[in-house]
């Protein structure tokens, strides 16, 4: 009986010995895992801040272009209408003068059909008449 206890301490001391063992493998790999965890974090923070930077750069980018091509556009209105108010822009010159042979050919138009009506009506020369609501003459 004697042997017997010496042989459970030694058990004993070898299975702590491998539980402390395999405790240690654990604590070290949990580190690991939680410094992997870390960097891995630190990665994705750096990598975020790196494309926030790089989207705010290209915001800037397009803006500055925007506006660039704003300033342009408005100088090349400026200028057609300059050109349209002296009366040398070539692209409105034709349609004007379309314009203005039909308003002259209308305006004629018209005077012959006022000409036409005076002289149904008795012509300029009875002005003493007028007409009343009713389509009636009235003597003046």
């Amino acid at each position: 009986m004697g042997v017997m206890p010496v042989h459970r301490d030694r058990e004993k001391k070898e299975s702590t010995a491998e539980e402390m063992e395999v405790e240690e493998q654990e604590h070290e790999a949990s580190s690991t895992e939680e410094e992997d965890s870390e960097t891995s974090s630190e990665d994705c923070e750096r990598r975020r801040t790196e494309c926030l930077d790089e989207m705010s750069n290209l915001e800037k980018q397009f803006n500055d272009l925007k506006d660039q091509l704003y300033r342009e556009r408005l100088s090349q209105v400026n200028s057609k209408l300059a050109e349209v108010e002296a009366g040398h822009a070539a692209e409105y010159l034709e349609p004007l003068a379309v314009l203005m042979r039909a308003w002259r050919k209308e305006g004629s138009t018209r005077r012959e059909a006022r000409r036409d009506h005076h002289s149904w009506r008795g012509g300029p020369h009875c002005r003493d008449k007028r007409l009343n609501a009713h389509g009636s003459y009235l003597n003046i």
